[in-house]
């Protein structure tokens, strides 16, 4: 914030065109005009901080969520690859040592919506 009062109007926009000066007040500047753009100078400055807060975190939040995803896409291929050898599978698994009551537990036990039961 520059408060000058020998400025020409050219230097002014320049000045604030090219970023380095938030605002340009000449003098005479009423001491309310000043309180305001020290106000609003206050007020940008911390939005700026907080935009580079939220940035940052964003950022990491994002390097957390690649990495859950590229985590999880793995299990899925390791989860397909220990179906593999199970997908020719047609028939259910038969108990013959088995007698009575625990064979029947233990037919209980295997899943049935996965194989076609022999009986």
């Amino acid at each position: 914030m520059i408060l000058t009062g020998h400025a020409s109007l050219d230097v002014a926009i320049r000045s604030v065109n090219n970023g380095k000066i938030y605002r340009f007040l000449t003098k005479p500047c009423s001491p309310a005009e000043l309180m305001i753009a020290i106000r609003q100078g206050m007020q940008l400055m911390e939005l700026v901080r907080e935009s580079c807060r939220i940035l940052a975190k964003t950022r990491h939040q994002q390097e957390v969520l690649s990495k859950l995803e590229a985590t999880f896409r793995a299990s899925v291929e390791l989860i397909k690859m220990s179906e593999e050898p199970f997908s020719s599978m047609t028939t259910r698994p038969m108990l013959s040592s088995c007698s009575g009551n625990s064979k029947a537990r233990a037919d209980r036990s295997l899943p049935s919506a996965a194989f076609t039961c022999l009986r």
